[in-house]
Protein backbone atom coordinates (compact mmCIF):
# COMPACT_ATOMS: atom_id res chain seq x y z
CA UNK A 1 0.00 0.00 0.00
CA UNK A 2 0.52 3.29 -0.23
CA UNK A 3 0.15 6.86 1.18
CA UNK A 4 0.15 10.02 0.22
CA UNK A 5 1.26 13.49 1.95
CA UNK A 6 -0.58 16.28 0.32
CA UNK A 7 -2.86 14.57 -1.56
CA UNK A 8 -4.14 12.75 1.95
CA UNK A 9 -5.40 8.88 1.40
CA UNK A 10 -4.05 5.51 1.76
CA UNK A 11 -4.02 3.78 -1.61
CA UNK A 12 -3.94 0.20 -2.80
CA UNK A 13 -0.73 0.57 -5.09
CA UNK A 14 1.16 3.18 -6.19
CA UNK A 15 -0.57 3.41 -9.80
CA UNK A 16 -3.41 3.83 -7.76
CA UNK A 17 -2.10 6.55 -5.88
CA UNK A 18 -0.51 8.69 -9.04
CA UNK A 19 -3.59 8.36 -11.17
CA UNK A 20 -5.22 10.69 -8.45
CA UNK A 21 -2.70 12.72 -8.36
CA UNK A 22 -2.86 13.02 -11.97
CA UNK A 23 -6.68 13.79 -12.29
CA UNK A 24 -7.02 15.93 -9.35
CA UNK A 25 -7.37 19.73 -10.21
CA UNK A 26 -6.29 21.08 -7.19
CA UNK A 27 -2.90 22.89 -6.83
CA UNK A 28 -0.50 20.74 -4.74
CA UNK A 29 2.21 21.32 -3.97
CA UNK A 30 4.52 19.04 -2.09
CA UNK A 31 2.95 15.53 -2.65
CA UNK A 32 4.84 12.49 -0.90
CA UNK A 33 3.76 8.71 -1.93
CA UNK A 34 5.38 6.41 0.65
CA UNK A 35 5.67 2.77 -0.12
CA UNK A 36 4.09 1.05 3.48
CA UNK A 37 5.32 -2.05 2.08
CA UNK A 38 6.56 -4.12 -0.75
CA UNK A 39 4.83 -3.56 -4.23
CA UNK A 40 4.61 -4.91 -7.74
CA UNK A 41 3.28 -3.39 -10.39
CA UNK A 42 2.27 -4.76 -13.81
CA UNK A 43 1.81 -1.88 -16.21
CA UNK A 44 3.44 1.66 -16.53
CA UNK A 45 3.21 4.33 -13.55
CA UNK A 46 2.46 7.77 -15.46
CA UNK A 47 3.69 10.13 -13.70
CA UNK A 48 2.07 13.62 -15.14
CA UNK A 49 2.04 16.06 -11.99
CA UNK A 50 5.29 16.70 -9.62
CA UNK A 51 5.63 14.32 -6.44
CA UNK A 52 8.01 12.49 -4.53
CA UNK A 53 8.33 8.67 -4.52
CA UNK A 54 9.61 7.24 -0.81
CA UNK A 55 10.34 4.21 -0.91
CA UNK A 56 10.79 4.04 2.77
CA UNK A 57 12.99 0.77 2.83
CA UNK A 58 10.57 -1.51 0.78
CA UNK A 59 11.08 -3.18 -2.59
CA UNK A 60 9.09 -1.93 -5.56
CA UNK A 61 8.51 -4.46 -9.01
CA UNK A 62 7.35 -3.13 -12.36
CA UNK A 63 6.69 -6.41 -13.83
CA UNK A 64 5.78 -5.37 -17.11
CA UNK A 65 7.28 -5.64 -20.77
CA UNK A 66 6.76 -1.15 -20.80
CA UNK A 67 8.77 1.40 -19.56
CA UNK A 68 8.83 1.01 -15.15
CA UNK A 69 7.90 4.85 -14.36
CA UNK A 70 7.16 7.64 -17.37
CA UNK A 71 7.34 10.93 -16.11
CA UNK A 72 5.68 13.77 -18.42
CA UNK A 73 4.42 17.00 -19.43
CA UNK A 74 6.64 19.13 -17.35
CA UNK A 75 6.89 17.13 -14.05
CA UNK A 76 8.66 16.71 -11.50
CA UNK A 77 9.43 13.51 -9.92
CA UNK A 78 12.04 13.21 -6.92
CA UNK A 79 12.90 9.35 -5.89
CA UNK A 80 14.63 8.39 -2.38
CA UNK A 81 14.50 6.17 0.00
CA UNK A 82 14.18 7.41 3.67
CA UNK A 83 14.94 4.29 4.79
CA UNK A 84 18.42 3.23 2.48
CA UNK A 85 17.24 -0.63 1.81
CA UNK A 86 14.71 0.13 -0.90
CA UNK A 87 14.99 -1.06 -4.56
CA UNK A 88 12.70 -0.64 -7.52
CA UNK A 89 13.21 -3.20 -10.44
CA UNK A 90 12.57 -3.01 -13.51
CA UNK A 91 11.77 -6.69 -15.00
CA UNK A 92 11.33 -5.52 -18.86
CA UNK A 93 13.54 -8.44 -20.92
CA UNK A 94 13.68 -5.11 -24.09
CA UNK A 95 16.72 -3.08 -24.05
CA UNK A 96 14.66 -0.30 -25.40
CA UNK A 97 12.50 0.07 -22.00
CA UNK A 98 13.66 1.69 -19.31
CA UNK A 99 12.66 1.50 -15.61
CA UNK A 100 12.23 5.14 -15.40
CA UNK A 101 11.40 7.45 -18.55
CA UNK A 102 11.66 11.07 -18.24
CA UNK A 103 10.31 13.02 -21.73
CA UNK A 104 9.89 16.23 -22.78
CA UNK A 105 11.02 20.17 -22.14
CA UNK A 106 9.94 20.97 -18.30
CA UNK A 107 10.16 17.59 -17.01
CA UNK A 108 12.70 16.78 -13.89
CA UNK A 109 13.84 14.01 -12.45
CA UNK A 110 15.84 13.70 -9.00
CA UNK A 111 17.58 10.77 -7.71
CA UNK A 112 18.02 11.54 -3.98
CA UNK A 113 18.27 7.71 -2.88
CA UNK A 114 17.38 4.32 -3.44
CA UNK A 115 18.47 1.49 -5.87
CA UNK A 116 16.86 1.53 -9.51
CA UNK A 117 17.66 -1.57 -11.03
CA UNK A 118 16.93 -2.17 -14.73
CA UNK A 119 17.26 -6.04 -15.66
CA UNK A 120 17.90 -5.01 -19.20
CA UNK A 121 17.20 -1.55 -20.23
CA UNK A 122 18.51 1.72 -19.16
CA UNK A 123 17.49 2.32 -15.13
CA UNK A 124 17.05 6.23 -16.13
CA UNK A 125 16.14 7.55 -19.79
CA UNK A 126 16.09 11.11 -20.38
CA UNK A 127 14.86 12.44 -23.85
CA UNK A 128 14.21 16.26 -23.86
CA UNK A 129 13.92 16.13 -20.01
CA UNK A 130 16.36 17.06 -17.22
CA UNK A 131 17.55 15.08 -14.41
CA UNK A 132 19.64 15.42 -11.48
CA UNK A 133 21.39 12.40 -9.05
CA UNK A 134 22.54 13.34 -5.95
CA UNK A 135 22.35 10.13 -4.27
CA UNK A 136 21.28 6.39 -5.20
CA UNK A 137 22.31 3.64 -7.30
CA UNK A 138 20.93 3.52 -10.71
CA UNK A 139 21.87 0.26 -12.46
CA UNK A 140 20.74 -1.00 -15.92
CA UNK A 141 21.10 -4.15 -17.91
CA UNK A 142 21.69 -1.56 -21.03
CA UNK A 143 22.43 1.58 -19.76
CA UNK A 144 22.73 2.98 -16.27
CA UNK A 145 21.58 6.60 -17.43
CA UNK A 146 20.72 7.03 -21.11
CA UNK A 147 20.18 10.50 -22.39
CA UNK A 148 19.01 10.89 -25.78
CA UNK A 149 18.06 14.73 -26.27
CA UNK A 150 18.44 17.67 -24.15
CA UNK A 151 19.12 21.41 -24.37
CA UNK A 152 20.43 24.34 -22.33
CA UNK A 153 17.61 24.81 -19.74
CA UNK A 154 18.40 23.27 -17.21
CA UNK A 155 21.62 21.74 -16.91
CA UNK A 156 21.67 18.00 -16.38
CA UNK A 157 23.68 17.12 -13.48
CA UNK A 158 25.44 14.16 -11.34
CA UNK A 159 27.34 15.27 -7.59
CA UNK A 160 26.86 12.31 -6.22
CA UNK A 161 25.35 8.25 -6.16
CA UNK A 162 26.57 5.26 -8.50
CA UNK A 163 25.43 4.64 -12.14
CA UNK A 164 26.32 1.22 -13.10
CA UNK A 165 25.95 -0.73 -16.39
CA UNK A 166 26.18 -4.91 -16.70
CA UNK A 167 25.79 -5.08 -20.23
CA UNK A 168 27.27 -3.76 -23.40
CA UNK A 169 26.32 -0.10 -23.04
CA UNK A 170 27.27 2.38 -20.87
CA UNK A 171 27.04 3.54 -17.13
CA UNK A 172 26.32 6.82 -18.71
CA UNK A 173 25.48 7.23 -22.12
CA UNK A 174 24.64 10.03 -24.49
CA UNK A 175 24.95 11.44 -27.62
CA UNK A 176 28.28 13.94 -28.58
CA UNK A 177 25.55 17.28 -29.04
CA UNK A 178 23.71 16.69 -25.75
CA UNK A 179 27.15 16.28 -23.58
CA UNK A 180 28.04 19.28 -22.71
CA UNK A 181 24.98 19.88 -20.97
CA UNK A 182 25.31 17.48 -18.39
CA UNK A 183 27.45 18.57 -15.48
CA UNK A 184 29.66 15.91 -13.30
CA UNK A 185 30.93 16.93 -10.25
CA UNK A 186 30.78 13.54 -8.39
CA UNK A 187 29.36 10.11 -8.04
CA UNK A 188 31.50 6.15 -9.08
CA UNK A 189 30.52 4.89 -12.31
CA UNK A 190 31.25 1.39 -13.17
CA UNK A 191 30.63 -1.34 -16.06
CA UNK A 192 30.71 -5.01 -14.49
CA UNK A 193 30.41 -6.64 -18.38
CA UNK A 194 33.57 -8.24 -18.36
CA UNK A 195 33.81 -7.28 -22.64
CA UNK A 196 36.81 -4.69 -23.28
CA UNK A 197 34.68 -3.03 -26.11
CA UNK A 198 31.99 -1.38 -22.91
CA UNK A 199 32.95 2.05 -21.33
CA UNK A 200 32.08 4.03 -18.62
CA UNK A 201 31.15 7.81 -19.84
CA UNK A 202 30.44 8.11 -23.29
CA UNK A 203 31.76 11.54 -24.80
CA UNK A 204 33.40 12.02 -21.61
CA UNK A 205 35.90 14.45 -22.42
CA UNK A 206 32.80 16.09 -23.90
CA UNK A 207 30.68 16.90 -20.83
CA UNK A 208 31.36 19.99 -18.19
CA UNK A 209 33.03 18.88 -15.12
CA UNK A 210 33.66 20.67 -11.86
CA UNK A 211 36.63 23.02 -11.83
CA UNK A 212 37.30 21.59 -15.45
CA UNK A 213 39.09 18.48 -13.71
CA UNK A 214 38.12 15.12 -14.67
CA UNK A 215 36.18 12.39 -12.71
CA UNK A 216 38.86 9.85 -14.00
CA UNK A 217 42.33 9.89 -15.38
CA UNK A 218 41.28 9.70 -18.91
CA UNK A 219 38.07 9.20 -21.00
CA UNK A 220 36.07 5.81 -20.05
CA UNK A 221 37.55 4.09 -17.27
CA UNK A 222 36.19 3.87 -13.85
CA UNK A 223 36.43 6.89 -11.16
Amino acid sequence: RSGAVGLAGDYASLKEAVTKLNASTGNYTNVVITLNEDAVETSTVEVKKSVTLDLNGHNLTANTAENGITVSDGATMTFKDSVGTGVFTHTATSAEKSAILASGNGTVVNIEGGTIEATKGSALTVDGAAFHVSGGTISGGQNGICVKTQNSSPECTISNGKILCSGKGYALYMDQSVAKYIKLSGGAFKNTFSNDGTYLIRYQDKCTFQDGTSLAPEADTEG
